[in-house]
């Protein structure tokens, strides 16, 4: 059989214990199938240019960033350009020519490693914005294995996309890959209206699309969870005095966290007798906190917080509990579990696997009840959720007054619709579906270029 060789922005070690969820399960799972590769940064900042191998079931390849890299690349381009753009924030984005440079000195250098280590009839699968170029410099290095793309958070509109000064040279460069996948169909939609608007692509009638006579297919390919792990959370009995509210999300300006604190503000100012009978428990996990904007919501959150349990709190009620920090996914799952309302409110999401990870972790019995907003990739699926605008704060209390009177026979159905829609695939089974359509997609790279490149 093939290796599968991945590249993400970072790795699991193939001895390491827990995986964070959702892409690094499905990933180590078939690396220890395929006796794969996993390539991606170290987490370290030097000048090293060497990498490292670390061998188990399968096998990781790291490297470090160099200090330019991890300021122009990371930091700078994929962070500061690329995710607030495709997140529609382009008034966060920082527009410096030198970071673009950054970024592609960084994909060359570990084109040139996978180079090193590739074989053929490997399957390369290249994961996220922090490496949209990399199989335009993978083909460069004489490699015709086959190659995917997945884009993990949200493909934005052409008005959003087009302010990127290097438009072109991204655009043209998905066409390198076999086959591109993204989260939902509108992000199908955007990127094929992106890549029109950016290089002329062509549809053709078998489907593929075309960037200068060169084919390439685009899909979608929704992430999932595995709804039994998380099932097999075990009894938590809800408090029946006190209701949870759950927010777990990583702090970042794009979760929509200040409205969420907002909303539920709201709920307690306009249904007081939900006072002293609720709370909400708000994991926000750090990210990227040398990037002075988060520093700038983490204090704006803990000035919201503060201001809600000023008001509204007593000696022996707190209404909102505000963590910064991780939570081990054990606890995780029993918190989901004990949950009355999953509280998941971005602004702009990808997919959002919090929303699937509560509904897989429910009593069946007595289920709670998923808030979710109708901009989070999830929602695409999830239809029978409270769906809601997050950008208006009446409305999440609103939600939120809805979802804690809700009937037990009205949140039996909501949640056995949603449980059924989750169920039917898991994070293994959206990766081979991926890879199978990757298979198919390069199987003859005689057809990549249906003309001359140059016509």
């Amino acid at each position: 059989m093939s290796r599968l060789i991945c590249v993400s922005n970072r790795v699991a070690l193939p001895d390491a214990t827990e995986t964070s969820g959702g892409l690094a399960v499905a990933v180590r799972e078939l690396l220890c199938q395929r006796a794969g590769l996993w390539i991606g940064w170290s987490g370290n900042i030097s000048d090293r240019s060497e990498f490292d191998i670390h061998h188990g079931r399968f096998s990781a390849v790291t490297l470090d960033m160099t200090a330019e890299e991890h300021e122009g690349a990371y930091l700078g381009y994929a962070n500061s350009v690329l995710w607030p753009v495709f997140h529609n924030r382009l008034d966060l984005a920082r527009f410096d020519r030198n970071f673009y440079g950054s970024y592609a000195a960084y994909n060359i250098r570990l084109a040139v490693v996978i180079a090193s280590l590739v074989r053929p009839g490997d399957q390369i699968w290249v994961h996220d914005y922090h490496f949209m170029i990399l199989g335009r410099l993978l083909r460069a290095q004489g490699i015709e294995n086959q190659i995917g793309f997945f884009l993990h958070i949200p493909m934005p509109p052409p008005e959003a996309f087009l302010a990127i000064p290097e438009f072109r040279e991204l655009a043209s460069s998905l066409a390198a890959y076999d086959l591109v996948g993204c989260q939902t169909t509108n992000d199908v939609g955007n990127m094929l209206a992106c890549l029109r608007a950016a290089t002329g692509a062509e549809l053709l009638p078998s489907g593929r699309l075309s960037i200068a006579g060169e084919a390439f297919h685009v899909g979608s390919f929704p992430i999932s969870v595995d709804s039994q792990t998380f099932a097999m959370a075990g009894h938590q009995p809800r408090n029946t005095t006190i209701k949870r509210v759950l927010g777990v999300d990583r702090l970042d300006y794009t979760k929509g966290l200040p409205q969420k604190f907002r909303g539920f503000a709201h709920l307690l100012r306009a249904y007081p007798h939900f006072r002293r009978q609720t709370v909400l428990t708000q994991i926000a996990a750090p990210t990227r906190d040398s990037v002075e904007v988060y520093a700038d919501i983490r204090q704006e959150l803990e000035g919201i917080s503060g201001s809600i349990n000023g008001e509204y709190g007593d000696v022996d009620w707190m209404p909102v509990h505000y963590i910064h920090r991780s939570i081990p996914r054990k606890r995780l799952r029993a918190l989901y579990r004990s949950a009355a309302v999953g509280f998941v409110t971005p602004l702009r999401d990808g997919m959002n696997l919090t929303a699937k990870e509560y509904i897989a972790s429910q009593d069946a019995a007595d289920p709670g009840v998923l808030i979710l907003s109708r901009f989070a990739g999830a929602a695409e699926e999830l239809q029978q959720a409270i769906l809601v605008n997050p950008y208006c704060v009446e409305e999440l209390g609103d939600a939120l007054a809805q979802a804690l009177a809700m009937p037990l026979a009205e949140r039996q159905s909501r949640h056995a619709a949603l449980y059924a829609t989750i169920s039917r695939r898991d994070t293994t089974t959206w990766a081979t579906d991926f890879l199978e359509h990757l298979k198919r997609a390069g199987a003859d790279m005689r057809t990549r270029y249906i003309s001359s490149p140059a016509a």
